[in-house]
C-alpha cells in the first residue's frame, strides 16, 4: 500500500482542489483509510510549522489574520495559564495549563487548524466535549469546560500524568490477572458511556491514560458517537477507527458499526495486547491491517505467550469474534465474566463441550476412569509433550522472525526508535533460545543499532575550540575509529570493498551520511578523499551534481563551493549531504545562512536541517532568529540535550536568564554526564542574582 501510485495521485488532488478525502476516494474506498491518515498527519504538520515559522501576512479565509496557536507563543485562555503542549492528534493539540483560580491542572485542548478547519471538522470537535461533558464515571477523564478564544474552539479537562497504556505497555506481556483486572475496570467505564447512548469507535491504549497510581482513564471522544443519530459528523461509507483495534463490520464500514458490539472487540483487542505485547492484526501498511482484520482469526493469545490461562482466553476470543452477536451481549456481561475469572469460578463464556462431560464421568467411576485414562495418557505423555514443546518453539520463532523482518523495515526508513522496539520485543521472545541463524540476526540488529547511535552522538558533540578556530579533529577520530570497529574497513582500504559492505548493510543510509558529514569535517588530507570516494561509489542514488559537490578537488576553490550551493537541488538532495556543503562552504570563508534557509525551507520537518540553522544564526550573533530553530529541532526529537543547551545558550544571549535555566535544567535532565548544563545552569544563575 506504501509504494501505491493512486494514493500519492489522491493527495496531489487534495492539495490541488478543496474536495474532501471522503471525495477523492470515491471511486477507489480501500485507499480510503490511508489517504485520510496522511491528510491528517500533513494538516497537523502544516499547523504546527505555521506555528514556528509564522507568514508576516497570513491571513485565513475570512481575511483575519490566522490564529492558529504557536508553539513558541503559548495561547493565552482567560482564566488559565498555559503551561505547555503534551500532546497532538488528528484534529487537535492539548496543553497542560492551570485553572489560576482553583489552582489546579487541567489538560486543554484546542482545534489544532484553527480559522482553517472546516465546519466539520469544529462540529465533531464541539460534539467531543459535549459528550465528555455528559459522562460521569470515575474511570473517564472527566471534562470541566468548554469555550472560544479567538475563533480557537477550545475545552478543558482533568489532567492525567500517568501517561498512557501504550506507553506503559512498551510491547510487553502483562501478568494475566493484572490485565484481567484492568480490562475489567475499562469495561465497567464503556458500559457507563453506552448507558448515556455513548460509543466510543476508538479504543485502543493509547487512549488510556494513567494516574500516579496506575488508575486507568479513557479518553479522546474524537470518533466516538450517538446511538440516536448525527450522521453528518462521521465519515459516511468509511471505516473510522484504528486498525488494529477495529471491529470487522467497522472496518467495512458498514451501517451497523454504530452498535456497542466495536466497543467490545475494542476492549478484546487491549486484553489481547495485555497479555501478548501486540495488538491481535498489525501488518506493514493500515489497508493490509484492515484486510486482515475483515479476512483472518485472531491467534490465540496462548500460542504467543504460554502463560495465559485458557479461561481467559476464551474472554479474550469472545469478544474478538468476528460476528458481533456472537461477542458479549455488553461491557457489563464481560466485566462480569472478568470479575468471575478474578474470583475463581467458572465463566459464562466457557461452553460445555466433551471436555467438560468427560470430567463429569471421571468424577463419577474415577477408579476405572483412572485406570482407562492412564495407560492412555501415559502413552500420550511423552509424544505430545515433545509435540507441545516443538509447537510453542515454532509460534515463538516465527513471531521474533517477524520482529525483526519488521525492524530491518524500519531501519530501511531511518526510523531508529521503532526499529529499535521491534528490537527489543524479538529479545523478549526469545530469550537464551531461538536457531542459530535468528541469534545471528538478532546480534547483527543489535550491533547496527548501537552504531548508528554512536554515529548520532559523534555528530551531535560540539566541535572543540583551538585559538578561535573550530577543530573537528576529534569527531573525525571518531569517525574512523566507529568504521574500523565496525568491520566496515581502514583508511586505505579499497574504497570499492568498503563501498559494498555499506551497500550490504540495513543501515546503509546513516552510513552514506555519515561519510558525508566526515569529509566536510575533515582537513584537506588523503583520508578526506578516501571517505569521499567511498560515499560516491555507495551511493546508489547519487545524481552528477552530487557526484561533482562530493570531489574533494570542489572544497578547495570558493568559486567552485558557491558554484556548488548556487546550483544545489535543494528539494531532491538528501539533507546530510546539503548540511556537509554547507560545512565545507564555510570553510571556504562564504557564508552558509541563506543557503541552509532553503534547505530548512525545503525540509522544515528534519531535525538536522534546523539545528544546523540554528547553530549558524547564533554563530553570526542572531540568538532570537536562532531560538526558533532550535524549538523546531526539539519538536522533531523532543528531549535532545546538546538542543536544549544550545537553546539555553542562545536565550542567556538576550539575557532570558529564567528560560535558559529552565532550558539548562531540561539538557541536564537528557544528559546528567555532561558538564555543560550544570556550567551553563550556574551561569544563568548567576545573571539572575541567585547566588545561592
Amino acid at each position: 500500500m506504501d509504494g501505491d501510485p493512486r494514493i500519492r495521485q489522491l493527495l496531489e488532488e487534495l492539495l490541488d482542489s478543496e474536495r474532501t478525502p471522503e471525495e477523492v476516494c470515491r471511486h477507489c474506498p480501500e485507499l480510503m483509510p490511508e489517504v485520510h491518515r496522511r491528510w491528517q498527519r500533513k494538516c497537523a504538520c502544516d499547523a504546527h510549522l505555521d506555528a514556528l515559522f509564522p507568514a508576516t501576512e497570513l491571513h485565513s479565509p475570512l481575511g483575519s489574520p490566522s490564529s492558529t496557536p504557536s508553539s513558541a507563543e503559548l495561547p493565552r485562555i482567560p482564566g488559565y495559564e498555559v503551561l505547555e503542549v503534551v500532546g497532538r492528534g488528528g484534529m487537535g493539540v492539548v496543553y497542560r495549563a492551570r485553572h489560576v483560580r482553583l489552582d489546579r491542572p487541567v489538560a486543554l485542548k484546542m482545534l489544532l487548524t484553527g480559522a482553517h478547519a472546516s465546519r466539520e471538522s469544529r462540529e465533531r470537535f464541539l460534539e467531543e466535549a459535549r459528550m465528555g461533558a455528559g459522562l460521569r464515571h470515575p474511570n473517564i477523564v472527566q471534562v470541566h469546560d468548554m469555550g472560544d478564544q479567538d475563533g480557537l474552539p477550545y475545552f478543558t479537562m482533568e489532567f492525567v500524568e500517568g501517561g498512557n497504556l501504550a506507553q506503559r505497555l512498551a510491547g510487553m506481556p502483562q501478568p494475566p490477572r493484572q490485565a484481567a483486572a484492568l480490562l475489567a475496570t475499562l469495561a465497567e467505564a464503556v458500559q457507563a458511556a453506552h448507558r448515556c447512548g455513548i460509543v466510543h469507535r476508538d479504543l485502543k491504549p493509547a487512549n488510556v491514560l494513567l494516574t500516579a497510581d496506575g488508575t486507568p482513564k479513557i479518553s479522546d471522544l474524537g470518533l466516538a458517537r450517538r446511538l440516536d443519530g448525527e450522521a453528518g459528523l462521521t465519515w459516511t461509507g468509511t471505516a473510522v477507527g484504528t486498525p488494529s483495534y477495529m471491529a470487522p463490520e467497522q472496518a467495512e464500514a458498514g451501517p451497523q458499526t454504530l452498535g456497542p458490539a466495536v466497543d467490545i472487540h475494542a476492549l478484546g483487542a487491549i486484553l489481547y495486547e495485555l497479555l501478548t505485547g501486540r495488538p491481535p492484526f498489525r501488518a506493514a501498511t493500515a489497508a493490509e491491517t484492515v484486510r486482515q482484520v475483515i479476512s483472518q482469526d485472531p491467534v490465540p493469545p496462548s500460542r504467543l505467550n504460554g502463560k495465559v490461562p485458557r479461561d481467559l482466553e476464551t474472554i479474550c476470543l469472545k469478544c474478538l469474534r468476528r460476528e458481533p452477536h456472537l461477542r458479549y451481549a455488553g461491557a457489563a456481561a464481560l466485566a462480569a465474566d472478568l470479575h468471575r475469572f478474578l474470583g475463581g469460578e467458572a465463566i459464562a463464556a466457557r461452553s460445555e463441550g466433551w471436555p467438560a462431560r468427560l470430567v463429569r464421568r471421571v468424577r463419577r467411576r474415577p477408579l476405572l476412569s483412572a485406570a482407562v485414562a492412564g495407560s492412555i495418557l501415559l502413552a500420550m505423555a511423552l509424544a505430545g509433550g515433545a509435540l507441545w514443546l516443538i509447537s510453542e518453539r515454532a509460534a515463538v520463532e516465527r513471531a521474533a522472525t517477524a520482529d525483526l523482518r519488521e525492524m530491518v523495515q524500519w531501519q530501511g526508513k531511518s526510523s531508529w526508535t521503532e526499529a529499535k522496539a521491534a528490537l527489543e520485543r524479538a529479545k523478549r521472545r526469545l530469550g537464551d533460545r531461538g536457531s542459530v541463524e535468528l541469534r545471528r540476526r538478532l546480534d547483527l540488529g543489535a550491533r547496527e543499532l548501537m552504531l548508528v547511535a554512536r554515529l548520532d552522538a559523534i555528530r551531535l558533540a560540539p566541535a572543540a575550540s583551538v585559538g578561535g578556530v573550530h577543530d573537528f579533529g576529534p569527531s573525525v577520530r571518531q569517525y574512523r575509529s566507529a568504521f574500523e570497529k565496525a568491520g566496515l574497513g581502514r583508511v586505505g582500504d579499497p574504497p570499492d570493498a568498503v563501498a559494498r559492505r555499506i551497500k550490504a548493510s540495513n543501515i546503509k543510509g546513516a552510513l552514506i551520511a555519515t561519510l558525508d558529514d566526515w569529509v566536510s569535517r575533515d582537513e584537506d588530507s588523503p583520508q578526506r578523499s578516501w571517505a569521499a570516494e567511498v560515499a560516491r561509489l555507495a551511493d546508489d542514488e547519487a545524481t552528477a551534481w552530487h557526484n561533482q559537490a562530493r570531489d574533494p578537488a570542489t572544497w578547495r576553490s570558493k568559486a567552485k563551493v558557491d558554484e556548488a550551493l548556487a546550483n544545489a537541488p535543494v528539494a531532491d538532495e538528501s539533507v546530510p549531504f546539503l548540511l556537509a556543503l554547507a560545512t565545507r562552504a564555510a570553510a571556504t570563508g562564504a557564508d552558509p545562512i541563506s543557503f541552509l534557509k532553503r534547505v530548512q525551507g525545503m525540509h522544515p520537518g528534519d531535525f538536522w536541517a534546523n539545528l544546523a540553522l540554528g547553530d549558524a544564526l547564533r554563530g553570526k550573533n542572531a540568538p532570537a532568529e536562532a531560538i526558533r530553530y532550535y524549538q523546531a529541532a526539539l519538536a522533531v526529537r523532543p528531549g535532545t540535550g546538546v538542543v536544549h543547551y544550545r537553546l539555553a545558550v542562545a536565550l542567556w544571549d538576550l539575557h532570558r536568564f529564567e528560560e535558559a535555566a529552565d532550558q539548562s535544567r531540561r539538557a541536564i535532565a537528557s544528559d546528567p554526564t555532561a558538564s555543560a548544563g550544570p556550567a551553563r545552569l550556574a551561569y544563568c544563575l548567576e545573571s539572575s542574582g541567585r547566588h545561592d
